[in-house]
C-alpha cells in the first residue's frame, strides 16, 4: 500500500491509503477520516446516465459528450469513475467523477474527458482519476498521454501539477488548446 495526499480543503490535507483492488484499471483510495472511501474503478453500463449527467453539467468546459461515446468508452474498458462511498455503508455510492480516454495502437493514450462534480473538487479525486489512467495505460504497456485543453481554463493547471508537459498551442474550433503530454517512464511500462 502507498500513502497518497487526498486533499479536503485548502486548509488542510488528510493522509489516504491507496490499494491495488487486483481489477485492472482500479484503485481504491480509503481517506483517513470520516468522510468516506473514495474508489476508482473502470465503468459499468449502469454508470453511464450518472457519467452522462456530471458530462452535461460541465458542458461549458468539455463541449457536448456524446452518450454513444461514453457507452462506447464503457465497452473499450477506458472509461473510469470515482465513487464516494458513505462512511457507515459503503454499499452507498455517488459517483463524483469520470475520466474518458482511447487507448491507441500506436501505444498512444488520448485523454478525451475528465470532470469531477463541483462539491468535491479540490479534494484529490481528479488525481485518484489521472492515477487509475496512469496505471492502466502502464498495464497495457502504452508510451504517452495526450490531451487536450482549451487554454482559458484552470485545468492546465491541474495537468502541470501531475507531471504532464505543455508541447504546443495550437487552434481550436472555437478557442485556442493546449496539448498537454505525459511520457510513461520505461519502468512504469515494466
Amino acid at each position: 500500500m502507498t500513502l497518497l495526499e487526498f486533499g479536503g480543503s485548502s486548509e488542510a490535507t488528510r493522509s489516504v491509503e491507496h490499494q491495488d483492488t487486483g481489477m485492472q484499471g482500479s484503485t481504491a483510495v480509503r481517506t483517513a477520516d470520516a468522510a468516506g472511501v473514495l474508489c476508482v474503478r473502470l465503468a459499468v453500463p449502469d454508470d453511464i446516465d450518472h457519467v452522462k449527467h456530471i458530462a452535461d453539467v460541465n458542458r461549458h468546459e468539455l463541449g457536448f459528450v456524446v452518450r454513444a461515446s461514453l457507452e462506447d468508452a464503457c465497452r473499450r474498458a477506458s472509461l473510469f469513475v470515482a465513487l464516494l462511498s458513505h462512511p457507515d455503508s459503503l454499499s452507498r455510492q455517488l459517483l463524483i467523477g469520470f475520466v474518458q480516454a482511447h487507448f491507441r495502437r500506436d501505444r498512444q493514450v488520448t485523454l478525451h474527458t475528465i470532470a469531477v462534480d463541483q462539491p468535491y473538487r479540490f479534494r484529490g479525486v481528479g488525481h485518484a482519476l489521472i492515477s487509475a489512467l496512469l496505471d492502466a495505460a502502464c498495464e497495457r504497456q502504452m508510451q504517452v498521454v495526450l490531451l487536450r485543453c482549451p487554454i482559458d481554463l484552470a485545468a492546465n493547471a491541474f495537468y502541470e501539477t501531475l507531471g504532464f508537459q505543455c508541447s504546443t498551442i495550437e487552434p481550436g474550433k472555437r478557442r485556442q488548446l493546449a496539448v498537454w503530454t505525459y511520457v510513461l517512464k520505461r519502468s512504469q511500462n515494466g
